[in-house]
């Protein structure tokens, strides 16, 4: 699995920069059959606080000092839910600033890394596992 990051800049009316960032995960035809047969494709990786009905205003990024509360507050209704399929098929984010981008790039590398241990545990569920468990 490769996660492939496109970043450019567009230009808008008025001089303003854009900034755009695409995602979307390379995967061998292995993986892809692991996805297929075990229907993968629809699992939930991430969501935005912003996308869930119950939270607070301080999870709206209210009241939180500095860049990062700043960077926090811009990016939590820009990152959708993410899930197997839309990392499959692509994710393409604008923002007039970069250092949200730099936000939703981690939220996304986030869920490529939880979609690729699913992955991993779905290839190996079948069968017999050993563990070893010492007592104490």
């Amino acid at each position: 699995m490769k996660l492939i990051f496109k970043n450019t800049e567009v230009s808008k009316i008025f001089g303003n920069k854009k900034y755009k960032m695409e995602a979307i995960l390379e995967l061998t035809p292995e993986e892809k059959q692991i996805i297929h047969d075990h229907g993968l494709a629809g699992t939930l990786l991430y969501i935005s606080e912003a996308n869930t009905e119950n939270f607070s205003q301080h999870n709206k990024g209210v009241g939180i000092p500095g860049l990062d509360g700043l960077i926090k507050l811009m990016t939590k209704s820009k990152i959708p839910k993410i899930t197997g399929s839309n990392l499959m098929t692509g994710l393409v984010f604008e923002d007039e600033f970069v250092l949200s981008l730099i936000e939703v790039k981690q939220r996304v590398i986030g869920a490529a890394e939880v979609f690729d241990a699913a992955i991993k545990s779905a290839s190996t569920f079948l069968g017999e596992q050993v563990l070893d468990i010492p007592l104490v």
